[in-house]
């Protein structure tokens, strides 16, 4: 899933997948801006067959978050 994940985010900000690790958030990863956040976040829901709800949506700014909530809906990392 890892591969998968930073690809993803990856291609929602515009960016290379060596600029996305685990340490990559909102706040660190130039493109990652509210307009992406809601791309990354209708891809997850595509990529992993999962949905977030409102307050999973506002709280995943980061990778590892991401990867929590994922791992928490029962996709493998």
């Amino acid at each position: 899933m890892r591969e998968r994940l930073r690809r993803l985010i990856a291609e929602a900000v515009d960016t290379s997948i060596e600029e996305v690790n685990p340490e990559s958030t909102m706040a660190n990863l130039e493109g990652w801006d509210s307009l992406n956040h809601i791309k990354i976040i209708v891809a997850l829901e595509e990529q992993f067959g999962v949905t977030f709800n409102d307050d999973e949506i506002v709280t995943v700014t980061s990778v590892a978050a991401i990867e929590a909530v994922l791992n928490g809906k029962g996709v493998p990392a």
